[in-house]
């Protein structure tokens, strides 16, 4: 293959790459923003427990248990507990105070440090990766051309195809659902 015939292939990756960041994004956007809105709790830790969920569950899938879906259960349990004793040890105390969006904004800013050194602590700074399930082993065909997934290891997108649609549910709950009509 030349060159010129790769061209228009590299744009349309750069486009697929930058609407699953983008998405992906919007999707932790609409987190913050539901989290802020409904519960009135300002919480900056969300990509602290994403990354301690993520960890979880590859010490599950690589030492407990070869199960990816069982691995993320486990993985979203752990952050559920982890998040359910820093509310009602930290946060929940600091609902009636004065400048309690402040308060809450810098006690979370406070756990992303500590969850990201605990997770440093624990797993060190490598990079690790665990093969995803078979559903989502496929290619595209795009342009008569079959584009599949990159292999693992390799530097890649995570969770493409998975977020442009719940970007799109979580759309439709809040313009359905009453939460959404007070946001």
């Amino acid at each position: 293959m030349s060159l010129p015939s790769l061209v228009p292939l590299i744009g349309i990756a750069d486009v697929i790459i930058g609407l699953s960041l983008g998405s992906r994004l919007f999707l932790i956007a609409v987190g913050l923003s539901l989290i802020f809105g409904v519960l009135g709790v300002l919480n900056f830790a969300h990509g602290g427990f994403y990354m301690l969920g993520a960890y979880v569950t590859l010490a599950v899938v690589t030492n407990v248990v070869d199960n990816f879906w069982l691995a993320v259960v486990a993985g979203a349990l752990a952050v559920g507990v982890v998040g359910a004793a820093i509310e009602f040890a930290a946060i929940r105390p600091l609902y009636d105070r004065v400048d309690a969006d402040l308060d809450q904004l810098i006690v979370t800013f406070g756990f992303v440090l500590v969850i990201h050194e605990a997770v440093r602590f624990i797993w060190g700074s490598g990079s690790y990766s665990i093969d995803p399930p078979d559903v989502f082993n496929f290619s595209v065909a795009l342009g008569g051309r079959h584009l599949q997934r990159v292999p693992a290891g390799r530097h890649r997108p995570r969770g493409r195809g998975v977020s442009e649609p719940l970007a799109v549910h979580h759309a439709d709950v809040l313009r359905l659902a009453g939460a959404g009509h007070l946001l």
